[in-house]
């Protein structure tokens, strides 16, 4: 047998084994911690979503908490001095929680 059958066939094998053995490397240990960088980014991408989602569900309370008390305030106003004004138009203003503004202790 010729040498060159020879060499062509063993540097056949030899590609044929990294081949093989990059498969497995790439299955056994890179695809798995790849997978959990993706699972631990997506963790970390739903927990913004959520922070943000309940922040914005809180500004929309205050918000419809603020229009609901015009309401009130707006009846009081129009049937005059002392007649609608009551205690309950002042209890959600004592009671709303208050988000400091920059700079204010």
């Amino acid at each position: 047998m010729n040498i060159r059958p020879k060499v062509i066939l063993s540097i056949a094998a030899v590609f044929a084994l990294l081949g093989a053995a990059q498969f497995v490397v790439e299955r056994q240990i890179i695809l798995p911690s790849f997978a959990e960088l993706e699972r631990a980014d997506a963790r970390t991408a739903m927990r913004r979503i959520q922070s943000a989602f309940d922040l914005t569900l809180d500004r929309i309370a205050l918000s419809a908490m603020d229009w609901g008390n015009w309401a009130d305030v707006y009846r009081a106003a129009s049937e005059g001095p002392g007649r609608g004004a009551s205690l309950h138009l002042l209890l959600p203003l004592a009671t709303r929680e208050t988000v400091p503004l920059a700079g204010a202790a």
